[in-house]
């Protein structure tokens, strides 16, 4: 390609992005199989990226009960804080 001239170039250099197209979405599709062969959700859980696998039948009840931890741990904070503003201003 480096010695070629004018349109001689150009056609070569459209086949080899062409080519390199081509390639890269090849290797980036084999990188994706290996990755997909390689982490799973059970593995996430084994190496500490999970905390722990829900159920499907207890998604919902998990949710709802995290939601007012949630709420709980806001409220908490807010009582606190108040309670501390009320201290300093006796």
């Amino acid at each position: 390609m480096a010695k070629a001239d004018g349109a001689e170039k150009g056609r070569l250099r459209a086949q080899w992005d062409e080519l390199f197209k081509v390639v890269h979405s090849e290797k980036l599709g084999e990188m994706a199989a290996e990755f997909d062969r390689v982490h799973s959700v059970q593995r996430a859980l084994d190496v500490g990226a999970l905390h722990r696998i829900i159920p499907p039948a207890t998604l919902r009840a998990y949710l709802i009960q995290a939601v007012e931890r949630g709420i709980a741990k806001v409220e908490g904070s807010a009582c606190k804080k108040a309670e501390a503003e009320m201290a300093q201003a006796a």
